[in-house]
């Protein structure tokens, strides 16, 4: 384990020195991040190259750790394909159903290897998808991918959830003995920190749809790698607790469009991130708030998975700083309309 660590600073250097040369680039190939629209809440164009950088020092970082042969040159594929669709579509803009085809593609080569739902694990009873495996995974991995891109609408958000989710990941997988794929995911961690030096707001580069995308696939696969009938009674909750930010975001975000009769793909600003800027907190507030919640729900996935009542006891109090963080945003936003109120 101590090989992987060394591995994941490695990557986090390889990150980080890679990251400035990433923003001279941008402009030479027109990845650059205008912001055109009510939804960015960044006032000067930013070079959106970042995910580069993240894959690179990933990609390196695994030819350090080795693994199992097959598994990890499928994963690097898929990972491969859609970093370099991520990166057409910061300069072109490609279409939500184009990007869904080949995300759909770059799953069924990771999974190719026989990585995927091999059991569900809910309440003691162990669920067999059987011909459904393949399907269900691909599904997971495309949800996980699009969740993280939702989410990446905020300086140091994307990264910093990631990171924290690639950590705790990596702690499941060692206590289940994959120790192989938990220093991947170390190395993902370490990857997305070397750039997040440079992501933290006010942001010098974006990541991306390439780093984003990188950043929820490989994610995604490494979560199917966890054993969920070691993980408890509840095995199955606990990569729904892992991934709880980006995959709530994702889910409010389709229900909320379908219901104003909107395609689940086009953009708005109701996302978490937007709602609590909106309500009087900073971005550097923003992206605290939301980061403590992915290590509350990371704790929770821990605690969870080891069967235990601290598992429960720490979901318990993952619901209490949200109500409280509720309390605090709608007294921000009332006593921003009364500052407002009061200027007029």
């Amino acid at each position: 384990m101590v090989k992987h660590i060394l591995v994941a600073l490695s990557a986090f250097l390889i990150s980080a020195v890679i990251t400035p040369a990433m923003m001279r680039i941008a402009p030479r190939i027109g990845a650059i991040d205008i912001p055109c629209d009510g939804r960015r809440l960044h006032k000067r164009p930013i070079p959106r190259t970042g995910g580069i950088a993240m894959f690179v020092a990933f990609l390196l970082g695994i030819g350090l750790i080795g693994g199992p042969r097959e598994a990890t040159v499928r994963l690097l594929l898929g990972a491969t394909l859609l970093v370099l669709l991520g990166l057409i579509d910061d300069v072109y803009r490609l279409s939500a159903g184009v990007k869904i085809v080949f995300q759909a593609l770059a799953a069924l080569i990771a999974l190719g290897g026989g990585a995927g739902i091999s059991a569900l694990s809910l309440w003691g009873a162990t669920i067999d998808p059987g011909v459904w495996r393949l399907p269900l995974s691909m599904l997971w991995l495309v949800t996980l991918t699009n969740a993280h891109n939702m989410i990446d609408g905020l300086d140091g958000l994307c990264a910093g959830v990631s990171a924290i989710e690639a950590a705790m990941l990596a702690l499941l997988l060692l206590l289940q003995g994959s120790g192989t794929w938990a220093g991947v995911s170390l190395v993902l961690c370490g990857a997305a920190l070397g750039f997040l030096k440079y992501n933290r707001h006010p942001a010098r580069i974006f990541m991306g749809d390439a780093g984003s995308q990188l950043l929820g696939f490989v994610l995604g696969y490494l979560s199917l790698r966890l054993d969920q009938p070691r993980a408890g009674d509840l095995g199955a909750i606990v990569p729904l607790l892992l991934f709880g930010v980006p995959l709530s975001d994702l889910t409010f975000a389709v229900v909320r469009r379908l219901l104003r009769g909107q395609s689940p793909f086009a953009a708005d600003r109701g996302h978490w991130h937007h709602r609590l800027f909106d309500a009087g907190c900073s971005q550097r507030r923003t992206c605290r708030i939301l980061t403590l919640v992915s290590v509350l729900l990371g704790g929770a996935a821990l605690g969870v998975s080891r069967a235990a009542w601290y598992g429960y006891a720490v979901y318990a109090l993952l619901w209490i700083v949200v109500v409280m963080m509720g309390v605090r945003v709608r007294y921000a936003r009332r006593r921003e309309v009364l500052r407002k109120n009061a200027s007029a």
